[in-house]
């Protein structure tokens, strides 16, 4: 799973709850910080990951 954010903190954060979650299975996360609004970062993480899917969750509480 890639967690994507701006905010280094919220996605330590993000992650430590998943890892928490989900630690008794063969999930791994991996972290990436940047703006969702640059377009070559994000290109470059599609082309990097080669995501199936993608949900946005700014609203994370």
């Amino acid at each position: 799973m890639i967690l994507l954010g701006h905010g280094e903190n919220s996605i330590y954060s993000i992650e430590m709850e998943l890892k928490e979650l989900f630690q008794h299975t063969a999930i791994s996360f991996v972290t990436e910080i940047a703006d969702i609004q640059d377009l070559n970062k994000m290109n470059l993480n599609m082309k990097s990951h080669r995501s199936d899917v993608v949900y946005h969750a700014a609203a994370h509480i």
